[in-house]
Order: C-alpha cells, then sequence, then structure tokens
C-alpha cells in the first residue's frame, strides 16, 4: 500500500549504488567506477511518498542527452536500484545526467484521479543534472501541474447541495511520457475528475494535469444543485491575464478558488513552485502558517490585530481595528469574505474563508458594498444623514471589467463604484412601447453609437450607453396621430425621463437604466430586500426584416430566476435606476 503523505515536507534519498557493475553482488569498493546514483525526491514528492518506495517503480536514466543508450533501474521497496541492462561506467571526466519515473509511460489515461491512488500515479518526475564523479546525487522535479481547488462562497445552495457538488477539470485524455519527455494526447478537452481532499464534503480537491496553454479553452467545470458552470480564462480579462490563469505551469501547484452562485462562477487563483503542499517557504525555513497578510501600518491610529503572528495569518480567521476620524477604510487583496463593523471611530475588519495571501492597504475615501449614498455625493454605513436625502445604496465596487470612464461624457475622472436607487422610489410597472410593432417602433431601429450586438449584450455595463442611446432615438419623438404622445407611447422612458424624486450629485452619471449585467449583480449584492420581480433593462434592439423593422424587443430580468428574457416591449414590468460614481 502506498502511504501519501501530502501535507509533511520531508526529503527522501535513495540509495541507487549498491550493486556491482559485473555480477549484482553488493559491494563496497568506491575504486570500482561503476557511478553511483543517490536520488533526492525533494519537497514532498507525489508518486512517492512515505519512506518507502512500493516496489514496483522505474528509472529511467541517461547520459550527456544520449537517449538511445539510456538505461532501465527497477526499485525495491527498500530503495534500492537494479540496472536491468548494465551499469554506467565513469572514465574519469565531467557528463550530464538525465533520469525520469516512471521508465515508460505510453498513453496513460489522465481522466479519472477520484482516488488518492489514481491521483499520485499521474504524477511524472524528472531530473537534470551534471556529475563530476562516480558518485551522483540526483534531485527530482515534478513535470505535471498539480491543480488544487476550493469551493468558496455558495451563494443560493444549501450544505447538502455543496458537499455533493462536483468539480472536474478539463485537460488531455491522456499522456505519454518518454524519455522524461511529457506530451499531450490529443486536444485538452476531455473531463478530468478530481480527487477529493474535502474529509468528507466537496469543498477541496486535486488532479495532476498536463502543462499547456489554456487560454478561451473551457478549464474548470462545477455541478451543483443541478446547475452546471464552466470557467474559460480569457486573455481579454484583465485579471485572468495578469495572474496567467490560462498557463498551465509544470513543477507547480495551482491553487483555483471558485465562487459560484446561482448566476454564474467567478475563478481566482495563485501558483507556486517552492513547494508541494500548503506550508510556505520562509527564509529557507518552512514554517508553520498557511497565508500571510502585509499590512502598511503608518497611515493608521491605535491598530489592533488579532489571530496574525509574524505576519502570517494563524487560522482562518483575523481582525484589524484602527480608529477613523474621515471617511476612509481598508482595501482588501486577496480571496476571503470581509466584514467592517463601525463604533464610534473605531473601525473594525473581520475576515473568515482565508483562501489566500491577504493585502491590506488604507484610502481616503472607502467604500463597500451595501453603503448608502446620499445626495450630497457622499455615502456611509447608515441608512439617515442629517441634512440631506438617502439616495440609494452601493451595489458594485471598482470599476467594471467591461466599464470605462470615458463612456460618460466626461461626467467623472474616475469610478469608484455603482448605486442602485431604493425600488421603493418607483412602485409602478410600465410598458417599453405601448405596441411594439406599432407606428414609433422605426425610433428605436438604430441607435447612434451602438451596434445590435451591444444591445443584446448581457454580460457587460452597457446601461448608461444603452440608456444615452435611447434618449438620443426618443427625444426625435413627433406624434403622427392625435392623443399619442410620448407618455401613451413610451411609458416607461417617459416616466425614466420626467421623474423628480430622484436628484443625482454633480461628478456622477446621474441616474440610468442599467443593462442586464448590470441587474443581475443588483441581484447578487442583495442590498434590498424590494429587489423581486421582473425588470427591464436598457437592452432594447429592433427585429428586422426586408420591408424594415417588424418589431422592437427588450430584455427583462427575473430576480428570482436569476436570468434575462427577451420579451414584448408592451409587457409590463419594474424599474430600477442605477448611476456610477
Amino acid at each position: 500500500m502506498k502511504s501519501h503523505i501530502g501535507k509533511i515536507s520531508t526529503v527522501f534519498i535513495i540509495s541507487l549504488c549498491l550493486y556491482s557493475c559485473k555480477d549484482g553482488n553488493v559491494i563496497n569498493d568506491l575504486s570500482d567506477n561503476c557511478i553511483n546514483f543517490t536520488a533526492a525526491l525533494g519537497n514532498v514528492p507525489s508518486r512517492i511518498t512515505g519512506n518507502t518506495w512500493d516496489g514496483d517503480e522505474t528509472v529511467g536514466i541517461s547520459l550527456n542527452g544520449n537517449d538511445e543508450k539510456s538505461k532501465t533501474y527497477n526499485v525495491d521497496s527498500n530503495g534500492q536500484l537494479t540496472a536491468t541492462d548494465g551499469n554506467f561506467v565513469w572514465d574519469g571526466s565531467q557528463f550530464q545526467v538525465k533520469a525520469w519515473s516512471p521508465a515508460i509511460v505510453s498513453n496513460f489515461i489522465l481522466t479519472d484521479q477520484s482516488t488518492e491512488d489514481k491521483f499520485y500515479d499521474c504524477d511524472f518526475l524528472i531530473c537534470n543534472t551534471s556529475g563530476e564523479s562516480k558518485n551522483v546525487n540526483l534531485e527530482f522535479k515534478h513535470k505535471m501541474t498539480r491543480m488544487w481547488w476550493q469551493l468558496q462562497t455558495t451563494r443560493g445552495y444549501t450544505t447538502e447541495q455543496v458537499n455533493a457538488a462536483k468539480v472536474y477539470f478539463y485537460g488531455y485524455l491522456s499522456v505519454n511520457f518518454d524519455k522524461g519527455e511529457l506530451s499531450g494526447v490529443g486536444e485538452p478537452n476531455q473531463l478530468i475528475s478530481t480527487f477529493n481532499t474535502g474529509e468528507g464534503n466537496s469543498r477541496t480537491g486535486e488532479a495532476m494535469m498536463v502543462p499547456c496553454a489554456m487560454w478561451n479553452k473551457p478549464l474548470i467545470r462545477v455541478e451543483i444543485g443541478g446547475d452546471n458552470f464552466v470557467y474559460t480564462p480569457r486573455k481579454s480579462n484583465s485579471d485572468d491575464l495578469a495572474k496567467n490563469k490560462g498557463i498551465l505551469l509544470e513543477n507547480t501547484i495551482q491553487r483555483y478558488y471558485i465562487s459560484v452562485s446561482r448566476e454564474g462562477l467567478s475563478v481566482d487563483m495563485n501558483a507556486e513552485s517552492i513547494d508541494w503542499n500548503n506550508q510556505i517557504v520562509s527564509n529557507g525555513s518552512v514554517v508553520d502558517a498557511k497565508f500571510k497578510l502585509s499590512l502598511n501600518e503608518h497611515q493608521l491610529t491605535d491598530i489592533n490585530i488579532t489571530g496574525v503572528t509574524d505576519s502570517y495569518i494563524n487560522s482562518n480567521t483575523f481582525s484589524v481595528s484602527y480608529t477613523e476620524n474621515a471617511q476612509g477604510g481598508l482595501l482588501c487583496e486577496g480571496v476571503c469574505d470581509a466584514q467592517r463593523t463601525i463604533s464610534g471611530n473605531t473601525h473594525t475588519y473581520t475576515f473568515t474563508n482565508i483562501a489566500s495571501d491577504i493585502i491590506l492597504t488604507y484610502t481616503d475615501e472607502y467604500v463597500a458594498v451595501g453603503d448608502y449614498y446620499y445626495s450630497d455625493g457622499t455615502w456611509g454605513t447608515s441608512s439617515t444623514k442629517n441634512g440631506v436625502t438617502t439616495l440609494g445604496r452601493v451595489f458594485k465596487v471598482g470599476i467594471d471589467d467591461t466599464d470605462d470612464v470615458s463612456y460618460y461624457d466626461g461626467k467623472m475622472s474616475e469610478i469608484r463604484g455603482y448605486v442602485v436607487c431604493d425600488p421603493a422610489y418607483i412602485t409602478s410597472s410600465y410598458q417599453w412601447i405601448k405596441t411594439s410593432d406599432g407606428a414609433y417602433k422605426d425610433l428605436l431601429d438604430t441607435l447612434d453609437g451602438l451596434a445590435d450586438t451591444d444591445r443584446n449584450n448581457v454580460s457587460d455595463y452597457l446601461g448608461y450607453k444603452l440608456t444615452k442611446g435611447i434618449t438620443a432615438a426618443l427625444d426625435k419623438f413627433e406624434s403622427k396621430e392625435e392623443g399619442q404622445t410620448l407618455e401613451t407611447e413610451f411609458p416607461l422612458y417617459y416616466f425614466f425621463n420626467n421623474q423628480d424624486s430622484l436628484n443625482a450629485p454633480d461628478g456622477t452619471s446621474g441616474w440610468y437604466i442599467p443593462s442586464v449585467a448590470q441587474l443581475q449583480d443588483i441581484n447578487s449584492a442583495n442590498v434590498y430586500e424590494g429587489f423581486s420581480g421582473e425588470y427591464w433593462s436598457s437592452n432594447v434592439y429592433a427585429e428586422r426584416s426586408d420591408s424594415g423593422i417588424s418589431r422592437v424587443w427588450a430584455l427583462d430580468y427575473n430576480t428570482s430566476e436569476r436570468n434575462e428574457g427577451s420579451c414584448w416591449a408592451s409587457d409590463d414590468r419594474k424599474l430600477v435606476l442605477v448611476l456610477t460614481f
């Protein structure tokens, strides 16, 4: 039986030097010219673990790049190697050594790694070193990428559904390992089952993968609660590109932190080649800490930190408190859950579910999801503020990856976040168009600066641009028949254009109708219990025929189903407004 010890850093020295060049009898005469090998498997080996070999492993060795004359060694359970086709003899000069284990592998299937043994059997070892005498130490590295995953946020699913979740990687069906050279067979589009390391639940797991580029290719599949989600790393995503999420590196453990909710999943990643376990190497030694906290304290007063020793986080939670005399706060970079509480001028941040190094930086204009937004352009944790009106709540912090400050006609120099008005401001439902195949549908045939793909886009923050295009189009309205007005023909837009219950502060975008992507994030932020039902988006588009526009459609968003639908523009739906600040 293999004894896999994946969490203890140990170095194993395997003697490869106990056999004679001539007859296989044990010798101690170092004057013999037989090359004696020792093998150090380095930081926590995976194929070979514990202090013994299984007894059925093989090692291939070649000298000076001459793979055609490589030799195979058998390894017994005592770690002794026996050359099956003769030993190498030292001629007194320096030489290059390449060693690999297993010695011969052809078309090894990778798709089933669901057990500990199957997972570790997918590891392949390589060593390249030089020899200047007949005593040579071989230190092996790993040819594969060790892929580790953890399910983190699982909003909208029960504990039972989370524990029954399945996580797969996409990769090569099989692999060839020929004289230390690793190559995948076919295309990396096969589902790879992962070894569950979660001790009774499915929150963590691992798989061995062939190093390769996976840009714009499916990489992770999550099956949870009857839903299936797929993550594809893309160079067009700045975070994916910055963290090289689409590259699988050899001799590296890559950790994927998965957050999943009913509308989709997000993936964060870090990678390290220093070790293959959960420990951190610092100053050449292993320390008993999982993740590190980085915090510049010089801007903070009366600071108190708990759960951290010598910059290392002691457990899965820690806290930072300090005195705040303005409108500042701590920004967090890393994978964790963070909660801020305020008592007088004391701000306390509590961090839980930590799954990466954490970097905290102070900003003098701190904003968080759920903060209230006031008519003077400020924000805070109180639902009311003297002398001003509470306009809404922050549903997203920072600029969205699909947004750009240049979209807002010079109204802002930077984007801090996005606010949704209280749904109680707008209690009625409205039609986008009284009759979507009526006399005025041609006004929405084209929108300046917007392609049809923009108007159907459910992934990007296009609400301001779409609303701006609609406004420019409908400002051209002229009645063709008596009694028909903007109010009767385009009731939703009329209400939006004439609402006077909200005033947008200077330095913001002003209120606009959100796109589907923004409605999705409002729903996920869960800042209002009253945000429920079906809401109109600004994703309005035209259906054309040879004779011209035949109908206008509009996308709505269903908060309970968490998806969008293409609806008759003459249907009644709710309205909620957003602004960018």
